[in-house]
């Protein structure tokens, strides 16, 4: 399948030139919503469209749906779309859908700064990234990049679409000493903390990994599933960023990992489903959707990439003729904790919890909520900012703050 530039890149705003007939028909159908009484969307709704607006334009497809759209923009729309890293399709749908007027003058303008210092960050990165690159290219490192800036070339293209804060590494254990100088002599420095692989200097951030998921910096990494690192080299192809080269995990890879990601952690971003759904696009064959099963099965990982593509179909909407891979149905209490989690911005234990849930035994789960609720109390602190010498409070707040959690899941699933 050809991939078609998307039509928000912010060097060629996507509003310019476009036909009076799309404006005219998006304002008629905003006071036929208002005549038959429609309920207007609320920001997850907007975004959820924003996700769409890019799979379709990934198809080459018109994306122009005056119908589904709201008499209005609620007022929290910028933020929360920052909030989940959706800003730009954001932004750029509601140019496209002819309703950029409908936001008040201070929400664009943050808008638009916003997308202004992502693109000059980014760009940043990337640029360094490659005289990192190159440095261990020159030293025979192989590095497979993965998730943000390997998906910006592979599927994207484009520095203004996909949000990212760091590059991921993954490297050979043996090569890890040499990529160590590499960093040092850059002015990289390794962060605080027993479990850390994070280097940084101020600009860029390096995440530097072992394996997928069962990275010893989390305690509780060893009751979890994991793709061997040894597999994802052996299936990696060269590509190149900023014309210095790097390996690329197989898409098939590639997909878990996002799943993985999105349940990794304990906040939920708009980018990591649209991911999955560049992927899918980007590799639509019969053959790509059985390995991709097979390779999830043989590692344990099924329930995990069928919550993420469950939750594409379901929250987002995926487009087009394209089927997915399954279509599992998580249980009710799952489908809850999934939705509450899409639904929330603030930094709560969805991820985690889900995550858990995929453990195949009950011993092992055991142990690793245990670790979830009491890990290493450095762990703790960088997290909530609590001095690390109280451990009592550290541990009183940490479930406290699952306890919080397990109630907005519960209530959320009454209302």
């Amino acid at each position: 399948m050809t991939l078609v530039k998307p039509a928000y890149c912010l060097k060629t705003p996507p509003s310019s030139g476009l036909p009076a007939s799309i404006h005219r028909e998006a304002a008629a159908s905003a006071n036929e919503n208002r005549a038959q009484g429609r309920p207007p969307a609320d920001a997850r709704q907007i975004t959820a469209r924003a996700v769409r607006f890019v799979w379709e334009t990934m198809l080459g497809a018109n994306p122009v749906t005056p119908r589904d759209l709201p008499d209005w923009l609620p007022p929290d729309l910028v933020s929360f779309a920052a909030a989940k890293g959706s800003l730009g399709p954001v932004i750029n749908a509601l140019d496209r859908w002819g309703l950029s007027d409908s936001l008040e003058q201070k929400e664009k303008d943050k808008a638009r700064l916003t997308l202004a210092r992502t693109a000059m960050a980014t760009t940043a990165m990337r640029e360094e990234l490659g005289l990192i690159l190159s440095r261990c290219g020159k030293k025979n490192i192989d590095i497979v990049l993965f998730k943000g800036h390997d998906l910006i070339t592979v599927c994207y293209q484009d520095d203004t679409i996909r949000p990212t804060t760091d590059a991921d590494f993954l490297v050979r254990r043996h090569d890890y000493p040499a990529l160590v100088k590499i960093l040092s002599d850059a002015g990289y420095r390794r962060n605080a903390g027993p479990h850390s692989g994070v280097w940084s200097r101020g600009g860029l951030i390096i995440d530097v990994h072992f394996g997928f998921v069962g990275d010893t910096r989390n305690p509780a990494s060893a009751y979890l599933p994991r793709i061997e690192s040894d597999e994802i080299f052996n299936g990696a192809r060269r590509r190149e960023i900023n014309g210095v080269a790097y390996l690329s995990p197989d898409p098939r890879h590639s997909l878990i990992m996002t799943a993985l990601h999105a349940l990794t952690h304990s906040y939920v971003m708009d980018f990591w489903f649209m991911d999955a759904g560049a992927l899918l696009i980007k590799n639509d064959r019969a053959s790509f959707s059985r390995t991709l099963a097979d390779i999830a099965l043989r590692h344990r990982l099924s329930d995990v990439l069928n919550y993420h593509l469950w939750s594409i179909r379901e929250i987002f909407g995926f487009p087009g003729d394209i089927p997915l891979p399954t279509d599992y149905r998580p249980p009710r209490p799952i489908r809850r904790l999934i939705r509450t989690a899409v639904r929330r911005t603030d930094y709560l234990f969805f991820g985690d919890i889900l995550l858990g849930f995929t453990i195949d035994s009950y011993r092992k789960k055991f142990y690793y909520f245990k670790e979830m609720a009491f890990p290493h109390r450095d762990i703790i602190a960088h997290e909530t900012g609590i001095d690390s010498h109280s451990i009592t409070g550290v541990y009183r707040a940490r479930l406290l703050h699952l306890a919080k959690s397990v109630f907005r899941v519960f209530f959320a699933g009454r209302r």
